[in-house]
């Protein structure tokens, strides 16, 4: 059985992170998305947006090449459903999806049952994971995904969907959140946390405790340090609030107040972290800015590097987000990069996704340049 995961915003992100957690061999690229022999626990997934079990893959290159059979996905019964459409991969208009639901709706209403569909809104040609919600789809109806990619199409059912608003509650309803410092999300910290690939992960840079949030959440005991007293509080406040709204006991954990430089953790563990990303900034570094920035970074990845290196055991992973300054159009990354073989690392290299992993959005002028290291 093969399953069809929808990627984010930035698709080389999931392709990383489901490579870490299924393994190169049980998944292949398609399109922006990513076929897999496995069905990894979606809520886990920062980098997938859906999940859905694939009923058909045909040679062919448009819409009117399918023959979806709407009856045995609908399945057997007498009550009423919702179901929706979303298309990825081929360029179709919003009318066209209308139209093709319109007429499965009208097959399936010929079986005498009550069908409303839900089609994609303002113009897009696939369904948000908001709105899938907001319809109670997948639940009290179903979705079809149809994927074309290299003169193939696939038709998926999907089985699952990332939970918007437990994203937005556990990043904005926690305690000690201070955006002046910046905010990791959560997403981002689940994909750190995945390409850690480890049962007991430590954050050396865990600020207000979102890496460690969301490794407890994946039932992953975890430790953090951070050289600022006031991260330190906000981050214990953020994991003994996470600790009250969650049903079940999390795994252990705890915060110090330590350097990262000199820290020493517990052995047996992974690091996965955002690191510091040096001063926020609102327009292009100039080159003397720049040349400061790369000597701070430089200094402070190295030496942290060094110290991490004798307590990890070999074949562990570092994970970190190095500051990637945008400068005329591209992105410039700390040249720490040119010491790993020295400090006893060397660069993890992924089978389908494509190096260099920088998350950014448009307009910023630093972004986050991800650094995956195993410890020779």
């Amino acid at each position: 059985m093969k399953y069809l995961a929808v990627l984010g915003r930035q698709p080389e992100f999931g392709l990383a992170e489901l490579e870490s957690i299924v393994g190169a061999d049980h998944m292949l690229p398609f399109g922006a998305n990513a076929l897999l022999d496995t069905l990894p626990l979606l809520p886990d997934l920062g980098g997938t947006i859906k999940l859905a079990q694939v009923v058909d893959r045909v040679s062919a290159k448009s819409l009117d090449d399918l023959a979806i059979d709407w009856g045995a996905i609908a399945g057997a019964g007498d009550g009423s459903f919702d179901f929706g459409i979303s298309v990825y991969g081929l360029r179709v208009t919003a009318g066209r999806i209308t139209a093709l639901g319109l007429t499965a709706k009208k097959l399936l209403k010929a079986s005498g049952r009550s069908v409303r569909f839900v089609a994609p809104k303002d113009g897009a040609t696939a369904m948000t994971a908001a709105q899938l919600k907001y319809n109670h789809i997948p639940g009290r109806g179903f979705e079809i995904i149809i994927a074309a990619h290299g003169g193939e199409i696939i038709t998926a059912v999907t089985a699952a969907v990332q939970d918007i608003d437990a994203y937005t509650e556990r990043d904005q309803a926690r305690p000690g959140r201070d955006a002046r410092v910046g905010m990791l999300p959560p997403k981002l910290a689940q994909i750190l946390v995945n390409l850690a690939s480890a049962t007991h992960i430590y954050d050396p840079f865990c600020g207000s405790g979102v890496v460690l949030q969301e490794a407890l959440l994946m039932a992953k005991p975890a430790g953090g340090s951070d050289i600022d007293p006031a991260m330190v509080k906000a981050a214990q406040s953020n994991l003994d609030w996470l600790a009250e709204q969650t049903p079940t006991p999390l795994p252990r954990f705890s915060v110090t107040l330590a350097d990262a430089k000199h820290v020493k953790f517990p052995t047996g563990v992974a690091i996965a972290s955002e690191g510091y990303l040096g001063p926020a900034l609102s327009a292009t570094p100039t080159p003397g800015e720049l040349a400061k920035m790369q000597g701070d970074l430089r200094h402070l990845v190295a030496k942290s590097l060094a110290n991490f290196a004798p307590q990890l055991a070999s074949g562990a992973r570092v994970v970190l987000c190095l500051p990637a300054w945008r400068v005329q159009n591209r992105f410039i990354t700390p040249e720490v990069v040119d010491q790993i073989a020295e400090l006893g690392y060397n660069q993890v290299q992924f089978v389908h996704a494509k190096s260099p992993l920088v998350y950014h959005r448009d307009g910023q002028f630093v972004g986050r340049a991800l650094l995956i290291l195993r410890k020779n």
